[in-house]
């Protein structure tokens, strides 16, 4: 029985392992490029605008990004981000996205 449970618990812990390696690589294939595109003009290392960078994120969701990551939510579900006079994710990124 424990040789059985200790087989359950490496599986477990592979699938976990990889199921976050996927999780990374469809945040840098699908999600950084339009973070890229539409918020890293403004909200990077250099300018901060209102505070805030995104081009430290990736796509663990670590607890200190949750609030930003709830605004992010915010300002792309309101459409309050971008502002008007920058280029806009179009309606399936922002479905997307959210």
């Amino acid at each position: 029985m424990r040789t059985t449970l200790r087989i359950f618990l490496v599986f477990a812990v592979l699938i976990a392992e990889r199921g976050r390696a996927a999780e990374e690589a469809d945040f840098q294939g699908d999600v950084q490029p339009l973070l890229q595109k539409f918020c890293l003009r403004c909200h990077n290392v250099e300018k901060m605008t209102s505070g805030i960078r995104v081009d430290r994120l990736d796509g663990s969701l670590e607890d200190r990004h949750l609030f930003l990551w709830k605004d992010i939510l915010k300002q792309i579900n309101t459409e309050a981000m971008p502002p008007e006079d920058e280029p806009h994710p179009t309606a399936d990124q922002r479905r997307f996205l959210v």
